[in-house]
């Protein structure tokens, strides 16, 4: 049994569709996404850095992959295990930022060659934001939002 093809429509359309004969309908909830956001489950959009962010994760160096109101996604050499909590600091335009996050989920991300030519494992942390003073908090959420402006989002 060949499926019909369901006719092209607007977001707007979309939204008010019904479904009436058991066919799933789209709708704006199912759209695809746009060209370049990762659909994912997430509680806020999160952003790339448009260069890398250096980091200090627990005294060692790390880098900023992307950042939300709400977390980081950190690259760094040394494991990080999930539910432990982090001192997290970084400078973004020239403001210092310290605070406490919790690692979320942590993976090995690829290996990169080090000087002698051996295979460096690298680990990707995604982390929550778990103390934060008000100004900084606001700033993040201020750095986000000129991000998300400037068309660098990444649901």
């Amino acid at each position: 049994m060949q499926r019909k093809k369901a006719r092209e429509m607007d977001v707007d359309e979309r939204l008010l569709s019904v479904n009436r004969n058991g066919v799933r309908v789209p709708t704006a909830e199912n759209l695809p996404p746009a060209a370049g956001v990762v659909n994912e489950r997430r509680r806020a959009i999160r952003v790339p850095f448009p260069e890398p962010c250096p980091a200090q994760l627990q005294m060692r160096d790390a880098v900023l992959v992307n950042i939300s109101r709400l977390g980081v996604l950190a690259e760094h050499a040394n494991p990080a295990w999930p539910g432990q909590v982090y001192h997290l600091s970084f400078t973004v335009q020239g403001t210092p930022v310290r605070l406490l996050a919790r690692a979320i989920h942590a993976f090995a991300s690829n290996r990169r060659t080090g000087d002698e030519g051996e295979g460096q494992i690298v680990f990707r942390t995604g982390m929550e934001f778990v103390t934060v003073e008000n100004h900084t908090r606001d700033f993040i959420a201020a750095y986000v939002d000129g991000l998300c402006r400037n068309g660098h989002p990444e649901r």
